[in-house]
């Protein structure tokens, strides 16, 4: 993408012959994202090139995004909302010449941003900002949410893409894979476990991991960003999402799986700040399922990568060939040392469940 190119979307959003300057941001599995300083406005933007491969019905996504901040900007929600910019016509998505699809969100003023955390007090106050989110979402009718993304936290349907791609595959990469398939195959039940929980629908974020929230230097979270996922699901796809994301202190792309495990203390604090927001509002059967979610929030995850090694890396962008075999690898780790400690999890979640009650 050239400069030019940029400049047309900016001209779009924003007026001709505006002054402005831009740096890449290089995280996002998704979509391409600039940071621009639009000087006459005195403020920054987030320009995003949208992934249609990905989300195939654009329209939906940000028709999602803007009720859910409609909903949000009258309630009690203390944090920065990410309001779609608008074009002169009033829509918030422009093509460019080349055919590409863009949009824009304003820059909120943070300090920093982190895709892992080490910090109990940095795990809490995440835990709490999903949680918040999540509950000032209640009331919000799921009808007027489009399922962006159908099957997305389906775990009987990840497995079943995962047995069509295995059937499927290049014999060099099922061949690198089979160690890993092996172990992983014993935890395919567990789909069937949370199949049967019947719980209600929440609006779910769907991608809470650290990534997705803005800090101050001070710990606090200053927005939860990233709506392109919000959709209906289980309570437990939120909470799974953290724990996959919070509780292990390396990357999920971290080679040295030794490196990969449970870190108690970060677990105990998402819970306890998952409470803080949630306690008193969420079912008994609701907060049973939460540690079984979180094992199937993984196993799912794991299951994605396989299946994207398998099928030659269409989905996730690599940076070497084995990327997503190793990605798929480092969560399968993740999952046995979750399933170890299973019981503790049990035990810290009730706690804190109880405690809320108090």
């Amino acid at each position: 993408m050239d400069e030019a190119q940029l400049n047309e979307v900016i001209n779009a959003f924003f007026g001709p012959d505006q002054v402005w300057s831009s740096y890449k941001i290089d995280n996002g599995h998704i979509h391409q994202t600039w940071h621009v300083e639009v000087h006459s406005l005195h403020r920054g933007f987030a320009i995003q090139q949208f992934n249609e491969s990905v989300f195939t019905q654009p329209e939906l996504v940000m028709g999602n995004i803007l009720e859910v901040v409609a909903w949000l900007a009258v309630r009690d929600y203390p944090m920065r909302l990410p309001v779609p910019r608008t074009l002169p016509d009033g829509h918030t998505l422009f093509r460019d010449s080349a055919q590409q699809l863009w949009r824009a969100f304003p820059w909120f003023a943070h300090d920093y941003t982190t895709t892992t955390l080490t910090d109990p007090d940095e795990a809490f106050a995440g835990a709490q900002a999903f949680g918040r989110l999540l509950r000032t979402l209640d009331g919000l009718p799921s009808t007027r949410l489009q399922a962006v993304l159908p099957h997305f936290h389906d775990l009987s349907h990840r497995i079943s893409q995962l047995a069509k791609a295995i059937t499927e595959a290049d014999e060099q990469r099922l061949q690198l894979a089979k160690p890993w398939l092996e172990r992983v195959k014993p935890y395919f039940d567990l789909a069937n476990q949370l199949a049967k929980t019947h719980l209600p629908l929440r609006i779910c974020h769907n991608d809470a991991k650290p990534a997705n929230l803005l800090w101050d230097r001070h710990g606090r979270v200053v927005a939860v960003i990233d709506f392109d996922t919000i959709m209906p699901n289980p309570v437990w796809c939120d909470f799974g999402d953290m724990v996959r994301s919070f509780v292990s202190p390396v990357a999920e792309d971290e080679t040295d799986f030794e490196l990969v495990g449970v870190e108690i203390e970060i677990f105990q604090a998402l819970t306890a700040g998952f409470f803080e927001a949630t306690g008193g509002w969420l079912t008994l059967p609701e907060i049973q399922s939460l540690a079984d979610g979180a094992l199937g929030i993984v196993l799912e995850q794991a299951v994605r990568f396989l299946t994207d090694f398998l099928e030659a890396d269409r989905y996730y962008p690599i940076e070497y060939e084995t990327h997503n075999l190793m990605r798929a690898a480092n969560q399968i780790t993740l999952l046995e040392a979750l399933s170890d400690r299973r019981q503790d999890l049990l035990r810290i979640i009730r706690r804190s469940a109880a405690h809320t009650l108090l």
